[in-house]
């Protein structure tokens, strides 16, 4: 790259130990960020925080030419609802009062249970080197909250229609009004739930008439307040035989329950059964019923031919949720929620430290700064040698284009240089970590090989 004087090696000696000590500056300082080119390997990465202090896990931006991907990770924390919105100035996000608004988003779906989410591709509708802010709003839930509540059998515990002489439907009219269960006379011969304190029910402490066939309908309230598991069960038995339903669906039966008992083949005793029916509830009010029908039997005796329910529901939960954004700067509202700012890729825009490798003349070490970006991928800039300057030795004008990964740029040295009119031209591509490296060649008939790499964002770049 033209002659060196005595003076010029001297300089770059001086440069190559301040690049050295750039190396191990960056290599000992692992946490200084840097600027990047954004891909899924190596995305964007911005803190998911919820209730304003916790770090629940991360947000990821990337983009490819087509593309704006978008992805939330979380640890210990489940997501159930998530929404996105880009725009390219702050009010195009949906607010009131400068308080977003996530329901107006344009991207989100309810409903989940997940761990990890991403948004659906989110159409490349900007140029490169755009600057978009992006709030991105999740409502999360703790894993280790999770509740268990439990609803036994006992006096009052639920409301008990009947009894009828026949079978009807959940919603019959027919059942008429409740009134609150009561525990009931137990036979000897009917079964407890281990380890609980449920006790048998019915409306009444004995039964009305032992000898026809009997139904008696019987609802429990069970109030969910957090998002609900599946390990959710009912444990219970009847005399005889019972449905069970919640919210109006059948989760499991036993025995003979809607049609009147035949005899003829002996009790089957389903009673002393005792089952569980697994279930799910929904987050809020859920209606767990149980259809009972007593057996006819030839007796007047209320003890000898009883009737009755026992049941333990146990209904486990996660009772604790936050709201989650991204983290950056917070909305102009009064409420916490906060936004960041994601650049389209590849940007080129910025410091950069170009060494240019020209065999058997060792490193020429220059400062690139790249002051523009078109929409097209032209750029424009300058620059210098020694990586020290300014003031620099030999100054130059950069202009280029960048498409994809590829970067081909051109080096034209100005006054004050000794040689102002050499001209290097360098072609190359953009690797994942956002650095460049390629060939050149200059006016003079040489050839180089040579790498970019992004200034440390908070170092002192002239010095």
């Amino acid at each position: 790259m033209g002659e060196r004087s005595d003076e010029e090696m001297k300089t770059k000696m001086i440069g190559l130990l301040i690049a050295m000590l750039f190396a191990l500056s960056a290599m000992a300082a692992a946490a200084v960020p840097t600027a990047k080119a954004h891909t899924e390997s190596k995305p964007f990465k911005t803190d998911l925080i919820a209730g304003q202090s916790i770090d629940v896990g991360d947000v990821l931006v990337w983009n490819d030419e087509d593309y704006l991907y978008v992805k939330y990770l979380t640890d210990g924390w489940y997501i159930s609802e998530v929404h996105l919105e880009v725009a390219e100035q702050l009010s195009g996000i949906p607010q009131a009062k400068g308080n977003p608004i996530p329901g107006k988003f344009t991207y989100g779906e309810q409903g989940l249970w997940e761990t990890e989410y991403e948004f659906p591709p989110i159409p490349l509708t900007w140029p490169k080197c755009t600057k978009l802010h992006i709030a991105a709003h999740a409502k999360v839930w703790d894993a280790s909250s999770l509740m268990t509540d439990i609803y036994e059998s006992a006096d009052g515990s639920a409301q008990v229609y009947g009894p009828v002489s026949s079978y009807l439907p959940l919603g019959d009219v027919g059942w008429g009004t409740p009134i609150p269960a009561v525990a009931t006379w137990k036979h000897p011969s009917w079964p407890l739930i281990l380890g609980s304190s449920a006790v048998w029910i019915s409306n009444s402490y004995s039964i009305e008439n032992a000898r026809p066939d009997s139904w008696r309908k019987f609802t429990i309230t069970i109030n969910v307040p957090g998002v609900p598991t599946s390990g959710s069960v009912v444990t219970a038995t009847a005399d005889n035989a019972e449905e069970v339903y919640l919210n109006g669906a059948l989760i499991g039966s036993d025995g003979t329950v809607n049609v009147p008992f035949d005899a003829s083949g002996g009790d089957p005793h389903e009673w002393n059964t005792i089952k569980d029916y697994p279930f799910t509830p929904v987050q809020g009010t859920n209606k767990l019923e149980f259809i009972v029908h007593n057996y006819a039997y030839p007796t007047d005796d209320p003890e000898v031919n009883p009737t009755g329910l026992i049941y333990k529901a146990t209904v486990s939960y996660y009772a604790r949720c936050e709201t989650a954004w991204g983290d950056g700067s917070k909305f102009p509202g009064k409420n916490w929620a906060t936004y960041f700012i994601y650049t389209v890729q590849p940007c080129l825009i910025g410091d950069w430290t170009l060494d240019f490798l020209l065999s058997g003349d060792g490193h020429w070490v220059h400062d690139m700064t790249i002051t523009s970006q078109m929409a097209d991928g032209t750029l424009s800039g300058y620059g210098g040698y020694p990586s020290t300057g300014p003031p620099y030795t030999h100054p130059w004008t950069l202009t280029g284009k960048v498409s994809d990964n590829t970067v081909t740029f051109t080096i034209v040295y100005v006054s004050p240089a000794p040689n102002p009119g050499y001209t290097v031209y360098a072609t190359g591509t953009i690797a994942a970590d956002g650095s460049m490296s390629g060939t050149a060649t200059s006016s003079t008939g040489q050839s180089f090989t040579w790498t970019a790499t992004r200034t440390l964002a908070n170092s002192q770049h002239h010095r």
